[in-house]
C-alpha cells in the first residue's frame, strides 16, 4: 500500500514542470529560514520587501513589453534573491538587488534569451556596490536543501555540470589549503582573503543549472562547470569581488555559455 502510494506521488511529481517544482523549493526554503533561523524578523521584512517587488516589476515588465507573464520563474528568482541576503543588510539593498535581477532578465538579452543568471547578477552587482557578504540561508539547513537540490537536478539533467564544478571547486580549494577539516566546510581562509564556502550546495543545485543560462549538452556541462569553479575560486581572491566571489563565476560562465551558443 505504501509502496504504491509512493508511486503515485512520483507519478505526480514527475507530471509537474520543473518551474512549478523550483518555484515550490524556493518558497519552501524561504519559509524554512524564516521560521528556524535567526534573526527571524530580520529575514521576514528581507523576504517582504523582495518577492512582491520582484513580482510586481516582472508582471510590468512583461506588460510594456506585450509578453506573458512568467510568476513562477520571477517568483524563483525574488526567493533566491532573499535567501542570499544577510539578515543585518541594509533594508534598501534587498530591493535593489531583485530590481536589478529581474531587469537583466529584460534588458539583457542576446538572442531574445537573458545572458546572466538573473539574481546572481543582481546579488553579485549589489554586494560590489555595498560591500556585504552573502547570507546563504539554505547552507544552514543542507538536509532539505540537498533533499530539493537532487530533485531539481534531476529534473534538469545537469549532474555532470554540478559534479564538474563541485569537483573542482573542491580540488582548487584543497590545493590552496593543503588539507581539509571540519571547519573548512563553512569557511576556508587563504592568506587575507576568504572562500565564502567549500561546498555550497544551495548554489550547486539551484543557480548553476539554471536551463536558459547554462549548457545542456553533457560535454559543454563539464566545461561550464569548470570554467565556473575556476572563475569563482579566482574572484575570491579580489577584494571588491571576494564577498560574492561564487557568483562571479557563475556570471563568466554565463558569458561563456551564451558565446558557445551564438
Amino acid at each position: 500500500m505504501a509502496a504504491g502510494t509512493l508511486a503515485t506521488y512520483w507519478k505526480k511529481y514527475k507530471a509537474i514542470s520543473p518551474w512549478t517544482a523550483m518555484a515550490a523549493y524556493m518558497v519552501t526554503l524561504v519559509v524554512w529560514g524564516i521560521l528556524f533561523l535567526p534573526p527571524a524578523p530580520e529575514r521576514l521584512t528581507i523576504a517582504a520587501l523582495v518577492i512582491p517587488l520582484g513580482l510586481t516589476l516582472d508582471y510590468l515588465l512583461h506588460r510594456a513589453q506585450t509578453g506573458k507573464p512568467n510568476w513562477e520563474s520571477a517568483l524563483i528568482t525574488s526567493a533566491i534573491v532573499t535567501v542570499l541576503m544577510p539578515a543585518n543588510v541594509a533594508l534598501y539593498v534587498p530591493p535593489l538587488a531583485v530590481a536589478l535581477a529581474i531587469g537583466s532578465k529584460h534588458f539583457l538579452l542576446h538572442g531574445k534569451q537573458h545572458v546572466f543568471n538573473p539574481a546572481a547578477f543582481g546579488v553579485a552587482v549589489t554586494a560590489v556596490a555595498f560591500g556585504y557578504s552573502l547570507g546563504w540561508w539554505p547552507d544552514s539547513y543542507l538536509w532539505i536543501t540537498i533533499l530539493f537540490g537532487l530533485l531539481n537536478v534531476w529534473r534538469v539533467k545537469k549532474f555532470p555540470q554540478i559534479l564538474t564544478f563541485l569537483g573542482a571547486y573542491l580540488v582548487l580549494v584543497l590545493a590552496v589549503n593543503g588539507s581539509l577539516s571540519l571547519s573548512t566546510f563553512s569557511g576556508s581562509t587563504l592568506g587575507v582573503q576568504t572562500v565564502p564556502l567549500l561546498l555550497p550546495f544551495f548554489f550547486a543545485f539551484f543557480m548553476l543549472p539554471e536551463p536558459v543560462t547554462s549548457l545542456r549538452p553533457r560535454s559543454q556541462q563539464v566545461e561550464f562547470g569548470l570554467i565556473a569553479a575556476l572563475a569563482g575560486f579566482l574572484a575570491s581572491f579580489v577584494p571588491v569581488l571576494s564577498g560574492a566571489a561564487i557568483l562571479w563565476g557563475l556570471l563568466v560562465a554565463n558569458v561563456y555559455a551564451r558565446a558557445r551558443i551564438a
